[in-house]
Order: C-alpha cells, then structure tokens, then sequence
C-alpha cells in the first residue's frame, strides 16, 4: 500500500494520542528499546539515515483484520524514508515544597526524526491467506453432505 494513497497520522512517543483515520493500515514495531505505533506518518527518535526498513513489526493490522506476531510477525517490514529531523513540543517540569520557599522551573524539547512511511509489508499477503481459509459451516455442510 502506497503511503501517498492514505491519509497521514502522527505518532508522539511517550504521549496518548487518538488515530485519526481508522481505517488505515496500522502496526506496532520495535525500534531499540522503543515500541512505537505505525500508521501513514510517524515521529520516531533515530539516526541520520536517508532510508529504514523496520522489520521486527510486533503487530499489524488493517480495518479488516489484525495480526499479532509471537513474538514478531513473519514476512512484515515497514520502509520509511527521513524527512527532517525536529524538535518536540516543549515539556516544561516544575518542583515546588510548600511553606519552604523552594520553586525550580525547568524544561527540554526531545530531539525527533520525522519519517515518510512509504511501504508496509506483510498485510496484503495475510489478507489473502484468511480468504482461503474454509469457514465452519462449509467444514459442517461436507460431513452433513458424505453418505454413510
């Protein structure tokens, strides 16, 4: 699926954060030490490289169905191509201690990679292996349907 057919999404880590478009492909990947949530756009922290394939998807999914890998989902990768890199919204900490006059007010912006998900990979092929499968009832009809 072309990122350019979907409508863009962002993904803040560390932060909630409701999807805008729920029917659009979606998928959970690991980064490092980082999950992070996939859908047409993302902000993920990451090195200067001009393209990634992420391929340790730990869930994929679809508004039709979704996969959940044990513990990785086979044959999934995500490429994506860096954007720019950016400065998160500012995060602003304040300490107080009450009757002790103690007040410090401090802040920092994360440091964030922008990327273009341009390929996900994986979801059309697991669609098609759920259409071959036979339903219950037709496994029903054929015992029903065998002469004794």
């Amino acid at each position: 699926m072309d990122a350019l057919s979907l409508r863009y999404s962002t993904f803040f880590p560390h932060r909630s954060f409701q999807r805008r478009n729920p029917v659009s492909p979606f998928l959970h990947t690991r980064r490092g030490h980082a999950l992070h949530r996939i859908f047409a756009l993302l902000f993920i922290p990451s090195n200067l490289i001009f393209k990634l394939v992420l391929n340790q998807v730990l869930l994929l999914g679809s508004s039709s169905q979704t996969i959940v890998g044990r513990p990785m989902v086979p044959d999934a990768s995500v490429h994506a191509v860096v954007e720019e890199h950016a400065l998160d919204a500012k995060v602003i900490i304040f300490k107080k201690k009450r009757r002790k006059n103690y007040r410090r007010t401090k802040g920092h912006r994360q440091e964030l990679t922008k990327l273009r998900i341009t390929d996900i990979q994986g979801i059309e092929k697991s669609e098609n292996a759920v259409a071959e499968k036979p339903s219950k009832a037709d496994k029903r009809l054929e015992k029903v349907a065998v002469p004794s």
